[in-house]
């Protein structure tokens, strides 16, 4: 529907962590139906330690992302620490999915960023870790 406000989701969940994914997912839920934002597909990352080499689900989003079908306003993630603590090993693949989107929701902090605003913040979070050549 022209006008309308389409967003996918991305939640990550390891055991030891106590933010469950159930819990990240209504949060999410609700700040969605909240913004008038349609949910085309939630992707959740279940059991993957955070310095994992490959996140499946972000992977398969990107994918998702790349094909087009379907354009994607807003990236609603439950926190930022899902997605940017420890995330050498997958930075790449989040400033891909950035340039997919316009925006991206930080549910529990109540934080909007551009796209171009989150790319700053991710890559001058970690740059220090991944050394100048990055």
């Amino acid at each position: 529907m022209k006008g309308e406000k389409i967003g996918m989701s991305y939640g990550r969940y390891f055991v030891h962590d106590k933010q469950d994914i159930s819990t990240q997912q209504g949060a999410i839920d609700n700040h969605a139906e909240k913004h008038g934002i349609r949910i085309m597909k939630h992707y959740q990352d279940i059991s993957y330690p955070r310095n994992a080499g490959s996140r499946p689900h972000l992977q398969m989003m990107l994918q998702d992302l790349q094909s087009e079908d379907v354009p994607v306003d807003h990236l609603l993630i439950y926190s930022s620490c899902r997605i940017i603590r420890d995330t050498e090993s997958n930075v790449r693949t989040i400033l891909e999915v950035l340039n997919h989107v316009d925006s991206v929701v930080l549910v529990k902090e109540q934080v909007t960023y551009t796209a171009d605003d989150f790319k700053w913040l991710t890559t001058s979070l970690i740059r220090p870790s991944l050394g100048a050549g990055f």
